[in-house]
């Protein structure tokens, strides 16, 4: 998250969702420290993915800038990755991921 206001509103905060899950702070959502927060994003990845599927006028990006993101790490980037590659897998369409 770029600053703590945008932190405080976000769905991946604990304090913001009633699933109690983001049990981390704003530098560590992408960390993939969080087991259940992973689980979260590797889902709603593996659901956009495939409601996305048909469309050939889409591609991935999966984290804008990211050099502005402390806590970004590779092992994160790479499950992300690794999900919606494994998501397209036995989808007809595949798509560039950025």
């Amino acid at each position: 998250m770029y600053d703590e206001a945008l932190w405080q509103a976000s769905p991946m905060n604990a304090r913001k969702n009633v699933n109690d899950i983001g049990a981390v702070g704003r530098h560590e959502v992408y960390s993939g420290e969080d087991g259940d927060l992973l689980a979260v994003q590797e889902a709603l990845v593996r659901k956009i993915v495939g409601e996305l599927n048909g469309f050939d006028n889409v591609y991935y990006e999966v984290c804008n800038e990211p050099y502005e993101r402390p806590g970004l790490t590779r092992a994160w980037n790479d499950r992300i990755i690794a999900a919606m590659v494994e998501a397209e897998s036995a989808l007809p369409a595949k798509h560039l991921i950025a």
